[in-house]
């Protein structure tokens, strides 16, 4: 199954926003495959009071309370809770941080922030992934908890010495995986704390958007490949793109950049393939246009 990771409102003090609400405003159906996307950016914005500007879900951690929620559900079922394994992804780059002083009476130096991985664990065995590293420490189960209030971060694998059950928040992903017994699975589901949905090893979840964006980048590309010039406008944000074109008239850079609701702003210039080009703008204007809710 996958915990979906809330998201939230900008600039409100309110309680995590779940995908189930997102998508009731958006009429959009909440499938066991959607992506966050999907429901957040319909073709138009629908009636009722909605749920923008909104920040998008968390990628690679769990939401504090839906992590310490996990904990309690999950020690009911092993038999191991004071011996777990974890693994945390060496690429976050907090070895060595520093940070501005805080003190405004003091010119503001960089002052070295303690390390919040121990020593033993920095010199310790890693755990080798196809494109990932991740340091391996071990402890009771509430050792998953050790990063969420410095660094609002989980494991990113985390499993008991009895192998009754593996947790995954993947870097990359807004939910998280938690593979176990039926009994476990039926557990979370019914716990109004997290919000959960079931699964399978073979569901698809990447290449897939909103059904009518694909018309929509057509017409983009079409006007891109015209006049060198194209705006996408969405409930979340517009995108303004543009191709630069060598000395032979071939487009060879594509240049976007948004405005989101949520008051973020952004650009990117990238070098275009000669061949398949218009298959290459319209998977770099999906990005686009999903980076409108990060």
């Amino acid at each position: 199954m996958r915990l979906l990771h809330p998201a939230s409102k900008v600039n409100a003090d309110t309680d995590p926003l779940t995908w189930r609400a997102v998508a009731a405003w958006s009429g959009i159906r909440l499938e066991a495959t959607t992506q966050f996307h999907e429901i957040a950016i319909p073709e138009r914005s629908s009636e009722g009071t909605p749920p923008l500007p909104l920040n998008a879900p968390l990628e690679g951690t769990l939401h504090a309370s839906h992590a310490q929620a996990l904990v309690e559900i999950l020690a009911r079922h092993t038999s191991a809770t004071d011996r777990c394994w974890f693994c945390l992804w060496d690429g976050y780059g907090w070895e060595g941080t520093t940070a501005l002083s805080s003190d405004s009476s003091a010119p503001r130096l960089l002052q070295r922030v303690p390390d919040p991985i121990p020593p033993t664990v920095l010199s310790g065995e890693r755990v080798a992934l196809p494109s990932r590293n991740y340091f391996l420490y071990e402890g009771p189960i509430s050792a998953a908890l050790n990063f969420v209030d410095s660094k609002g971060q989980t494991p990113n694998l985390w499993w008991p010495e009895d192998h009754s059950w593996c947790i995954a928040s993947e870097i990359d992903l807004p939910w998280t995986y938690v593979g176990g017994s039926t009994t476990l699975v039926s557990d979370i589901e019914a716990d109004q704390r997290v919000e959960a949905q079931l699964t399978s090893k073979d569901a698809t979840f990447f290449g897939t958007t909103t059904d009518w964006l694909p018309g929509v980048f057509e017409t983009a590309i079409d006007h891109l490949l015209d006049s060198g010039n194209a705006v996408i406008e969405t409930s979340q944000g517009t995108i303004h793109a543009s191709l630069e074109r060598d000395q032979y008239d071939r487009p060879m850079r594509l240049h976007t950049s948004m405005v989101a609701q949520n008051g973020k702003t952004g650009s990117s210039r990238t070098t275009l393939r000669a061949l398949r080009l218009r298959e290459q703008l319209d998977s770099y204007l999906t990005f686009a246009v999903i980076d409108l809710l990060r």
